[in-house]
């Protein structure tokens, strides 16, 4: 079995809202009355303007969209592309926002490509319905798979909609995840290790002036939060990933504690209560 995921991306999607559809989905999931004609006077005589280089433009009615910046804004956009899953028969998604991506299964490459194919198409005529638009420049495909039962089937997986052929690729960040498509993570790890290794160098560049608790907490503020980010997703990764990291680690507790090499590393990480990266 191998898995192909469609990476999708809407242009402006926040500002294609159409008002008038997004009411007739408020009322169809029971709000109605005063509660409704409230989200229609929210809708209704907005303005915009531009100002550039000390120039302010004339007012332009805004007749589509949600104000974004907003508190209702995500929660009304939610609300309007929440049905997209209907357009999808064959395939599973996800929805974050405006990120949205779609997972299938097949057994051979033809098979894969036959149900995306037939799911981008359902796709592409709900969002023309919606008044919402696929960028085909920045919307992407991966086949994800095990090394060997991808390079063991024959031919090659093609998408392309309305004669624009779409970008296949190795690897994708989806919401500041790297995703491979062997599910190696060793992309995500390495960026991972970058954004850890620049904090670990401001922490040694100010060990001298901060005392031990102030240098916990810029470790809490600006190291940990990378190395903690979604890593149920990839918690899974090598060993030889996982050193990758508790090096870092390692270097950030002896930092934090003045420790020098004489102690163990295990013994650091047990006085800070970190433990050691599994």
């Amino acid at each position: 079995m191998i898995n192909g995921v469609l990476f999708l991306d809407l242009k402006k999607a926040f500002d294609t809202v159409g008002h008038n559809i997004l009411l007739t989905k408020l009322s169809f999931l029971g709000i109605c009355d005063k509660t409704l004609h409230w989200f229609k006077s929210y809708f209704t005589d907005r303005t915009q303007q531009c100002y550039v280089n000390g120039y302010l433009s004339g007012k332009v009615q805004v007749k589509s969209g949600v104000p974004q910046g907003s508190v209702l804004g995500p929660l009304l956009f939610l609300i309007y592309i929440n049905d997209l899953t209907t357009s999808v028969n064959h395939g599973t998604a996800r929805m974050y926002a405006d990120d949205t991506n779609v997972s299938f299964s097949g057994c051979v490459f033809s098979e894969l490509q036959r149900q995306m194919k037939k799911d981008l198409e359902h796709l592409e005529s709900w969002l023309i319905a919606n008044k919402l638009t696929l960028n085909t420049v920045k919307t992407e495909y991966m086949v994800v798979g095990s090394k060997q039962r991808i390079n063991s089937l024959v031919g090659d997986l093609t998408l392309s909609l309305n004669d624009i052929s779409l970008r296949k690729v190795k690897s994708t960040k989806c919401l500041g995840v790297t995703i491979d498509e062997f599910l190696t993570w060793a992309e995500h790890i390495d960026n991972v290790i970058k954004k850890l290794a620049i904090g670990v160098s401001l922490l040694r560049r100010n060990r001298k002036v901060l005392k031990k608790c102030d240098l916990m907490n810029v470790y809490r503020a600006i190291v940990e939060p990378y190395s903690d980010y979604c890593c149920i997703i990839w918690d899974g990764i090598s060993d030889y990933l996982a050193l990758k990291l508790q090096k870092l680690q390692n270097r950030a507790a002896r930092i934090i504690t003045g420790a020098d090499y004489s102690r163990r590393s295990s013994d650091i990480l047990n006085e800070l209560g970190w433990g050691e990266v599994e």
